[in-house]
């Protein structure tokens, strides 16, 4: 009995998750306010090629849609590649795609970042299922968000875990090492930004307080050349490079690439709908 009971801790969190998401095991649509469900006669209409202009906007008549190119990637990347090309249903593809990925990147994720910054072998467990269960993100993934806020809010805690990791090998030697550490951490930051930019502002927000500190703690002109390289610079320079698609066709046209994607991802008040302490 007592060699079981040892593997309780792992297996009462993923009993809870087939509690909580039991319809997403189940067969059957999945499918609320902004995450629609589509028929694979729609799978036309989409292409993992972006144009800058878009006939859907205006109600109908059209508009520049650069600005929110990087959005589109949600759907048209899935929806092209396993609806149009490997021909399978929208009930399985939202599955593969957005509902178990959310789930496994939550879980690992969040564990992950817990045992780099406190070492227990059972708290980790613990922070994974307040993660995955607190009220703000069943609210907003049971909404209809999982395919933009969820997956980028399921990215949040892998994010701040790679640019922990790439601050950490600092005082070795190895620069190409560092680079590439550096350069995974830019990647994946760039692949959040993809699915909800906003999520992004606060990612990068919390990077750059982490890095203020530990220029406070280490009070070194060596460290704070080095840090800005391999924590702001490089992972800057891989989203611009990524997210250039879009960035330069809407600086071209001469707006704002921030402004132009409306109030809702570039003021305050969209930093504010993320507060914790509304839910």
């Amino acid at each position: 009995m007592k060699n079981y009971l040892k593997y309780f801790p792992q297996i009462f969190p993923v009993l809870i998750i087939f509690t909580v998401f039991k319809s997403w095991f189940l067969p059957g649509l999945i499918t609320a306010g902004d995450f629609w469900s589509y028929s694979s006669s729609l799978y036309q209409n989409w292409t993992i090629f972006q144009y800058a202009w878009s006939p859907y906007l205006n109600a109908g008549f059209g508009g520049f849609a650069s600005p929110l190119l990087w959005i589109s990637f949600n759907f048209s990347l899935p929806i092209t590649i396993f609806g149009k090309y490997l021909g399978v249903s929208w009930e399985l593809m939202e599955r593969i795609y957005y509902l178990f990925p959310f789930l496994i990147i939550s879980f690992i994720s969040s564990a992950f970042l817990f045992r780099k910054l406190i070492s227990n072998n059972l708290l980790y467990l613990l922070s994974a299922g307040i993660f995955l269960f607190n009220s703000y993100i069943l609210m907003v993934v049971g909404g209809g968000q999982i395919a933009g806020i969820g997956i980028a809010y399921a990215l949040f805690p892998l994010v701040l875990y790679l640019f922990l990791k790439t601050e950490q090998i600092f005082k070795e030697k190895d620069i190409f090492k560092i680079s590439l550490r550096s350069l995974l951490a830019g990647v994946i930051f760039s692949v959040q930004a993809v699915f909800d930019i906003r999520i992004a502002y606060i990612t990068i927000t919390a990077v750059f307080i982490y890095w203020i500190l530990k220029l406070i703690e280490n009070n070194n002109f060596k460290y704070l050349i080095r840090s800005f390289v391999f924590l702001i610079l490089i992972p800057i320079i891989t989203f611009l490079a990524l997210h250039a698609f879009w960035i330069i066709p809407t600086i071209i046209i001469g707006k704002n690439p921030v402004e132009s994607l409306g109030s809702a991802y570039s003021s305050l008040d969209a930093v504010r709908f993320f507060s914790f302490a509304k839910f």
